[in-house]
Parts: structure tokens; sequence; C-alpha cells
């Protein structure tokens, strides 16, 4: 396979663990029962619109914001942090924690 295929590859399942990042958000917020636009002036954040493209995966919560999310919605901000870099960053998360991805959810 060519590099040019492989970053390819490696460009759509960055996109697809951003999604499913985005689709753990949008559980945890609905769960919560806030909207967007509640969620965004709890995060403190200018735009509800910046909360859809996290939950569409079309771009990653900044890690500078994760704690003020995690608090948003009740879950320990390292859980959510871990739940996030699981997505975000496999290559760390695997570095950091092993090949055992399944110990991602623990506590989430």
């Amino acid at each position: 396979m060519h590099s040019k295929d492989m970053r390819s590859i490696e460009a759509q399942e960055r996109e697809e663990e951003r999604r499913k990042a985005g689709a753990y958000i949008r559980h945890l917020r609905q769960a919560n029962g806030l909207t967007q636009l509640e969620l965004a002036q709890l995060v403190e954040i200018g735009w509800y619109t910046n909360v859809g493209q996290i939950e569409q995966g079309k771009t990653a919560l900044s890690p500078k914001q994760m704690h003020l999310w995690a608090d948003a919605f009740g879950v320990d901000r390292s859980v959510f942090a871990k739940r996030l870099m699981f997505h975000y960053e496999p290559h760390y998360w695997e570095m950091i924690f092993g090949n055992s991805r399944s110990s991602r959810t623990k506590g989430a």
C-alpha cells in the first residue's frame, strides 16, 4: 500500500474516532437534560454551534476545557479525560495504558 493511501486510512480512522468521542459527549449532554445552548453557557464557549461541531466529530474538544465539560456532566474529570484521550489520541492511550483499550469506560 502506498504511503498516501496509508495517510488517507489514518485520517479516516481519526475522523471516526472523533465522531465516537462526539457521540459520547452528546450522550452525556442528553442524559443531563441539557440543550446545546445550555451546555455552551455552562462550559463558557461563545457559540452553541461549537457544541454541535464537537458532537458531530468535526472538531475535538480542547484539553484546556475538558474539566468544565466533565463538571457540567457530573463526570469524574479523570474518567472523562481518559475517555476522550481514548478517541482523540489512541497512540498516546496505548503508550500510557497499554493495548487494552477496554478499561476506557470504567467509571464513565
